[in-house]
């Protein structure tokens, strides 16, 4: 998690065709809702971040294959 949150710390920067464009927004995903029970906690210190809260969010998939996206504690708490 530390690398993702160093990639929107506002200095990290891609190669794009006419430059380079900064890195403002990560996507973290968990392949299970366990690996995202797992890290609830970890998830809701990066919303009480005020660097982090705008810039990183999770997507967690269902044994069926569909996705939640998880963008702010009360999202965060509406899985629990």
């Amino acid at each position: 998690m530390r690398d993702y949150a160093r990639m929107v710390d506002g200095k990290a920067e891609l190669p794009i065709e006419k430059g380079t464009a900064k890195i403002e927004h990560v996507r973290y995903s968990f392949t299970s809702p366990a690996g995202g029970r797992a890290n609830a906690e970890t998830m809701r210190n990066v919303f009480k971040d005020p660097k982090l809260k705008e810039r990183i969010s999770f997507e967690v998939f269902t044994p069926e294959g569909k996705t939640m996206t998880i963008k702010n504690e009360k999202q965060l708490d509406a899985q629990a």
